[in-house]
């Protein structure tokens, strides 16, 4: 078992998964769709990538993957009894590791949610949240940020087909910089609903879309404000499903959105904090 890459558990009864799970150094990818009894998915190894427990209807908790983490994308969606969101602990565990591994984290999650963890400092109602940034927001202290997008569905509503792609635009004094990614990208050959309003979640590198080049000196290029849009489609081609997915299929929007950027040794309300009593003074 101590090779075992995935592990195919969907549509089975367990009730529950082996604390020892942690120690499948190699698994990958666990899939949990339809396990109806499931309560809990325990500590798994820093090897996870992908975990798909969609319908898991009796889901409770999610313990945080042992760090560091690297790609991850997590899965719960229709899991309407949890009562733990595990994103913020995951990304705070990686940005405390960040300074020993050089493995940056690109991380997707989906939930069951109506409103945006306070966590999320800069909020706003509909698809698009604008933040001015502290002009001593430098590209060496900016570590990376994290969306959240909730969508809003009536009644049960096809999503095996479902894309959310944020849209990002960092105006500076120099240019501006766009670039965008996928909260979700869904491409299931089975029939998915989704019977609530959902919570998309997203955690991106600052490496990987790094806006200052390398040698130039920071304090000459900076940016002042940031934009992010996220768009939901529905990409249904009617002759390739059901007729029951055909009649759910509806045109997604997201009803409210929310930022918070991270950055090293110490948050970036410290650095807004200070911004706006320099203003003051």
């Amino acid at each position: 078992m101590g090779g075992l890459r995935e592990l195919h558990l969907d549509g089975t009864s367990i009730k529950e998964l082996s604390p020892t799970m942690n120690q499948l150094h190699h698994l990958t990818v666990l899939k949990l769709e339809g396990c109806k009894r499931l309560k809990s998915i325990p500590e798994l190894s820093s090897s996870i990538n992908f975990i798909d427990a969609h319908n898991c209807t009796s889901l409770e908790t999610v313990s945080s993957p042992k760090p560091p983490y690297t790609n991850l994308c997590f899965i719960f969606s229709n899991c309407l009894q949890m009562v733990n969101n595990p994103f913020r602990d995951v990304v705070e565990t990686h940005l405390n590791y960040q300074g020993n591994y050089m493995r940056p984290l690109s991380f997707s999650m989906s939930l069951p949610g109506s409103e945006i963890p306070d966590w999320f400092n800069h909020q706003s109602i509909g698809s698009s949240v604008t933040v001015k940034l502290p002009l001593n927001l430098f590209d060496n202290k900016f570590l990376g940020f994290s969306i959240c997008g909730i969508t809003s569905f009536k009644g049960s509503h096809y999503a095996s087909r479902l894309s959310a792609q944020c849209f990002c635009t960092f105006i500076g004094n120099h240019s501006n910089y766009s670039f965008s990614f996928y909260l979700v990208d869904w491409g299931f050959t089975t029939d998915r609903f989704l019977k609530s309003d959902h919570m998309f979640l997203g955690y991106v590198p600052w490496s990987e879309y790094r806006l200052i080049k390398k040698g130039e000196p920071v304090e000459q290029r900076y940016y002042t404000e940031a934009k992010f849009k996220i768009v939901v489609k529905n990409e249904v081609n009617v002759h390739d499903v059901t007729a029951t997915a055909v009649a759910a299929v509806q045109h997604p929007c997201i009803k409210r959105s929310g930022v918070r950027f991270l950055c090293s040794n110490h948050d970036l309300c410290t650095l807004w904090r200070e911004a706006a009593n320099s203003r003051r003074s």
